[in-house]
């Protein structure tokens, strides 16, 4: 699983992975432009081969699988809308819809982390950004690169956050997560997928203020378990270390 952060594929463009080179002299005059040439120049270079450990690695399969039993709690109450579309249902707790939302977020969240660390134990991939900045900064200089990327209309702070991220991502493709410790935090998470589901049966069956007051304590339960956490937290400050990006020809900008 490529370093990704919460969100992410709804705020970046992916760019095309391909295996062969394109080459393209900068300056034949072509529809588009040399402008739009030396996007497709730097955008299509070779790719080589990566040091990360590959997807579906024994190891990996082992502790997704541990998580298969809270995916399917959490599902249960997706299945109904999730615990928002049961706050929406009843006139008392309607107004408080909100933290009916962010519970649901929390517990996502929860097991979006869960997933990274199964997924990156033996180390984070490159994603898609990091891949192709490691296409170009093989074959090219760091100085060459930040020039085309300017012409293209990136500016020097976002360049900068790129190729601090590239060095970040490179420096964690062989990272090593103990497995043990991991299955120890998925055990441990347990308990709030078990709460979530009891939370959302017991809706309508206490009053309003008691089970605003539930939700808020998961909320509070789960923030604080998930920064505590040796596992959790470095998944979390992994993830965030992905910047937003995106990469349009014609605007050459985010």
């Amino acid at each position: 699983m490529a370093l990704t952060s919460p969100g992410q594929e709804g705020k970046k463009r992916r760019l095309p992975c391909l295996e062969e080179t394109l080459k393209i002299d900068v300056q034949i005059p072509i529809a588009g432009g040399w402008r739009f040439l030396l996007f497709l120049s730097i955008l299509f270079v070779p790719i080589p081969g990566t040091s990360g450990q590959a997807l579906g690695a024994p190891q990996e399969k082992t502790c997704l699988k541990t998580l298969r039993p809270l995916e399917q709690k959490k599902f249960s109450v997706s299945d109904l809308g999730g615990v928002w579309s049961l706050f929406e249902q009843s006139r008392q707790l309607r107004p408080d819809s909100t933290l009916a939302l962010q519970l649901d977020h929390k517990v996502s969240k929860l097991l979006e982390d869960l997933k990274y660390l199964c997924t990156t134990l033996n180390g984070v991939p490159l994603n898609d950004l990091a891949e192709y900045l490691d296409r170009n900064l093989r074959i090219k200089s760091e100085q060459q690169f930040r020039k085309e990327l300017a012409i293209l209309g990136k500016s020097k702070d976002e360049v900068q956050i790129w190729i601090e991220f590239y060095n970040f991502a490179r420096t964690h493709m062989d990272r090593k997560l103990d497995e043990q410790s991991v299955q120890s935090t998925i055990q441990k998470a347990s308990g709030f997928f078990d709460r979530y589901v009891k939370f959302s049966d017991d809706i309508g069956q206490g009053t309003k203020d008691k089970t605003v007051q539930d939700a808020h304590k998961i909320i509070d339960d789960i923030q604080s378990f998930i920064q505590s956490d040796l596992n959790l937290s470095k998944a979390e400050h992994e993830m965030a270390q992905v910047p937003y990006w995106d990469f349009d020809e014609n605007h050459g900008g985010s």
